[in-house]
């Protein structure tokens, strides 16, 4: 599961950094056995790169809205307060 989940990270970057080429995916994983190469910290680095995009805060002195989209969200709403929007 985490290979086929790096792979896809993997891909995802080569899409989003415009990469014609497949060679970085080569490097990162060899064919031969399946098994992810000594390269795990260049493809955690990568990661990183993603999470530090999606880190933006909201100004306070604004209103905002969230939209909760989930599995079970029903359930984890059971014991609060309604309305929730208050």
């Amino acid at each position: 599961i985490f290979r086929s989940l790096a792979r896809q990270i993997v891909m995802q970057y080569i899409v989003h950094t415009r990469m014609t080429d497949i060679t970085f995916e080569r490097e990162l994983f060899d064919s031969n056995n399946d098994q992810l190469l000594d390269d795990e910290k260049l493809l955690a680095t990568h990661v990183k790169e993603f999470e530090a995009i999606s880190d933006q805060r909201l100004d306070s002195s604004y209103p905002f809205v969230v939209r909760i989209d989930g599995v079970s969200f029903r359930n984890y709403t059971r014991g609060f307060t309604k309305p929730y929007d208050q």
